[in-house]
């Protein structure tokens, strides 16, 4: 046959899988624990009751939140923060793209 269909890994030639895997873990994690967090956060103020302190307050629903949610975001980051020096140091596995976005 004059043409020739071949397998390549254009980003892991070598198909090392922690290229692969690590990535994929810590986008995994980065989905899951702001939400989590988040939710059991919001459950955990509807057991103590401190959502009806809300209700009674002329405090406005985004003020609620964002007083109640800066420490699940700012332990969000520090997660962020902690996996991505996991990925660099323990794995070997490099940062290619913009570290912020």
């Amino acid at each position: 046959m004059p043409v020739e269909v071949q397998s390549r890994f254009h980003f892991n030639q070598a198909f090392e899988s922690r290229f692969a895997i690590v990535p994929g873990v810590v986008m995994l994690m980065l989905a899951l624990i702001p939400a989590m967090m988040t939710a059991l956060g919001i459950v955990r103020e509807k057991e103590t009751g401190s959502i009806a302190n809300f209700q009674s307050t002329p405090t406005r629903r985004l003020e609620f939140l964002l007083g109640k949610q800066t420490p699940y975001v700012l332990i969000a980051f520090v997660s962020y923060l902690l996996l991505m020096l996991m990925a660099l140091l323990v794995f070997q596995v490099p940062v290619k793209g913009s570290v912020w976005v």
